[in-house]
């Protein structure tokens, strides 16, 4: 392999920007000069170096290396998007807004089955009983969650 091949390669993990290059002594001293949070790894062979500093970063890589050197491995954390899938368990999420208010104080969605009705009414009667739960709205807190789950037993098909 020829050893005066410039080459440089950017990858990102979650708090650094990983930079290996071949060695240029203007680019070792311009990153010394206008990177605070540098460190070169001796295992790796690479400078580790905060995502805050990317842009100086990239701009020096730009200079020394050229555009079309440069291979960028992995995307910036902020460009990573994950994907996110509906939820369709029938659990509520906090970006619903406008639910039915009994399926609402089960804190599920309207097309939860009814065995999920069923343990959502339990577990937040275990919560709020009277005879369990201390605090002075535990009877309005009950009696709300009576309604409401009456209210949807009610609607359900075999009820």
């Amino acid at each position: 392999m020829n050893q005066n091949k410039k080459f440089a390669q950017i990858r990102y993990t979650d708090a650094k920007i990983r930079v290996k290059t071949s060695f240029d002594h203007g680019f070792l001293r311009e990153i010394k000069a206008k990177t605070a949070t540098r460190k070169w790894d001796e295992r790796t062979k690479e400078w580790a170096i905060d995502l805050s500093e990317r842009q100086t970063v990239i701009g020096i890589v730009k200079r020394f290396f050229g555009t079309d050197v440069i291979q960028e491995k992995n995307k910036p954390p902020e460009e990573r998007r994950k994907k996110q899938r509906p939820r369709t368990n029938g659990i509520a999420g906090s970006a619903q807004t406008a639910l039915d208010p009994d399926y609402t104080v089960l804190h599920l969605l309207p097309s939860a089955p009814p065995k999920l009705v069923d343990t959502a009414y339990r577990t937040l009667a275990q919560l709020y009983h009277p005879d369990v739960n201390t605090s002075p709205d535990a009877n309005a807190k009950m009696k709300n969650l009576n309604r409401a789950y009456d209210s949807i037993k009610k609607r359900l098909p075999n009820s």
